[in-house]
């Protein structure tokens, strides 16, 4: 965590900070997995959500460390830009044919586009200014 810019783990965990707390949670995460190897347990399949990807990405060896916190540290710096244009994300509990009508309805300005499907009838839609 010092390579990142800090020094305590507790002083991430208990931080509001919308760029550190993925950081917090990615800490948490990867931790628990070593006390389960630690006991003698090995997952068969790993699976992430969110700032969970990266670490089921690093715990299976897909990236390594820096490389794990270095796109888990972008990736909320740029959603935070984004959000501070005046962006924002929206979960809508609809399938994509269901959904694609309204967006075309909404034209070109504001740019609102499908930016994640969490499952066949959960989607993450995003607008931005």
């Amino acid at each position: 965590m010092r390579q990142f810019g800090r020094p305590s783990l507790y002083t991430t965990l208990i931080s509001t900070d919308e760029l550190i707390e993925p950081s917090a949670q990615f800490a948490v995460q990867v931790s628990m997995a070593a006390q389960l190897r630690k006991w003698g347990l090995k997952p068969a399949a790993l699976l992430g959500h969110s700032s969970g990807e990266m670490a089921a990405c690093y715990l299976a060896g897909i990236y390594d460390l820096t490389q794990a916190l270095t796109l888990l540290y972008q990736r909320y710096y740029y959603l935070q830009r984004m959000l501070n244009k005046g962006g924002g994300l929206l979960i809508v509990a609809a399938t994509v044919e269901q959904i694609l009508p309204y967006l075309s309805a909404l034209g070109a300005e504001p740019a609102v586009v499908i930016a994640g499907r969490n499952s066949i009838s959960l989607l993450i839609v995003w607008a931005c200014k």
